[in-house]
């Protein structure tokens, strides 16, 4: 039999290191003692992805992302909200336990969120890197054209960037998820970077200094930046898990595209 927390205890044992600070990663809902007949790996525990969870008969899900609204899912200022109450009462009624895996996996090698982006990209060339981010090299292409590829290859709605359409780009740096702040920004910058593409970023902030600086941007959306390392890790515990189901359930773009 395993539980819950046989797999929590194999991802602490992918980087132990994670859980010796603080973290947001670890049990979120449920039982660690819970007898696991399914697993269903998603980037968030969004009420639709809980029922595709159960459906699949899963009673585990890993997360990429909070459950409960915050980043270190404090549950005190949600306590009275209605979102709130019915996201627990939809948990308990399926009977599930939730993981969050988010540190450990941002920039877990190979099947991580970093590296299952890149990857999806097409993005092969490894320049250098920093603790959060790599440059790559590609061969000159437009901005213009290379944003459309980027929408191509993830199969998105729609991607936004910033800068002179025209402008040749051959050095491309990515910032995951929420790293598309100005510190990452500059990191990028000081890679080498052409073009710095993130998941959201701070539109008064970092693009604007970007565009003044001479740096361009594709801005894909935070989940759709995310989803490939979440796929990744369902093919990963499949290959350490053999004898469990396993499944990806993916989160839709909160946005629509016109």
């Amino acid at each position: 039999m395993t539980t819950a927390r046989d797999i929590d205890n194999f991802f602490i044992g992918l980087d132990p290191k994670v859980r010796e600070r603080r973290t947001c990663d670890g049990f979120k809902f449920g039982s660690a003692d819970a007898a696991v007949s399914g697993i269903a790996c998603m980037w968030m525990a969004v009420p639709e992805n809980i029922g595709r969870a159960h459906d699949s008969g899963a009673n585990l899900i890993i997360t990429h992302e909070p459950t409960f609204f915050n980043h270190w899912d404090e549950t005190e200022e949600f306590a009275q909200e209605q979102a709130y109450k019915d996201k627990v009462a939809l948990l308990e009624k399926t009977g599930m336990t939730v993981i969050r895996i988010h540190d450990a996996w941002d920039r877990f090698p190979e099947f991580g969120i970093h590296d299952s982006w890149a990857r999806r990209l097409g993005l092969t060339e490894a320049v250098r890197s920093d603790a959060r981010h790599t440059l790559f090299r590609i061969d000159p292409t437009q901005l213009a054209r290379f944003a459309q590829r980027v929408q191509e290859r993830m199969g998105v709605g729609g991607v936004r960037f910033a800068g002179p359409p025209e402008r040749p780009i051959k050095h491309v740096a990515l910032g995951v998820g929420a790293w598309g702040g100005i510190g990452n920004l500059k990191m990028c910058m000081a890679l080498g970077a052409d073009v710095f593409i993130t998941g959201e970023t701070v539109e008064w902030q970092t693009v604007r200094f970007a565009l003044e600086a001479g740096m361009t941007m594709i801005v894909v959306g935070h989940n759709n930046s995310e989803e490939f390392g979440m796929q990744a890790m369902a093919g990963f515990l499949s290959q350490h898990f053999p004898g469990l189901s396993v499944i990806y359930v993916p989160t839709a773009d909160p946005y629509h595209h016109l």
